[in-house]
């Protein structure tokens, strides 16, 4: 779906806390947009159809779009801290707002969380890491992934990716 697509479909309550987020931090708009854009194009390659349906493949598309969105944002702010509490602002913001049950928005927070973790430790290290290699380490990170099915298992692993339904 399109990004005004998504946008059209966002109640006033919903577009009017995205207004108040995005006010304070203008020239975050446009990474936020490619970054978006972005995981669920690499996600869609990777995983046609099937990366919306609360199995491994959303758990990469949610670990993906935290690590590129840590990533444009630094583009434009090289502060690293700010990059990653937007970061999470505006995914938290995100699972927030969408439709979820309270399990598939536990493990859609819990992959957020894992890619931003992904992305300090990239920034740490001072690697410079393509989107190639991003979706290589995340493919790996799927092979150890977890499925569970409580919201308090989330918290029993907190490196690894985790999903509902094969």
């Amino acid at each position: 779906m399109k990004i005004w697509g998504v946008i059209k479909l966002l109640k006033f309550k919903q577009f009017k806390s995205l207004f108040f987020i995005f006010i304070k931090h203008p020239i975050f708009i446009y990474p936020t947009l490619k970054a978006t854009s972005t995981s669920m194009l690499m996600a869609q390659k990777e995983f046609p159809n099937i990366h919306g349906k609360n199995n491994k493949a959303n758990a990469f598309r949610h670990a993906l779009w935290n690590i590129l969105l840590v990533q444009e944002l630094l583009k434009w702010n090289k502060n690293k801290m700010n990059a990653i509490q937007f970061t999470n602002i505006v995914t938290t913001w995100h699972e927030n707002f969408s439709p979820n049950k309270p399990l598939e928005k536990a493990m859609d927070l819990h992959n957020n969380e894992i890619g931003r973790k992904m992305a300090m430790t990239f920034l740490t290290a001072n690697k410079k890491i393509d989107i190639s290699e991003i979706s290589i380490l995340l493919l790996q990170k799927l092979k150890s992934s977890i499925q569970i099915s409580s919201k308090e298992e989330t918290h029993q692993y907190p490196n690894k990716l985790v999903y509902l339904k094969d």
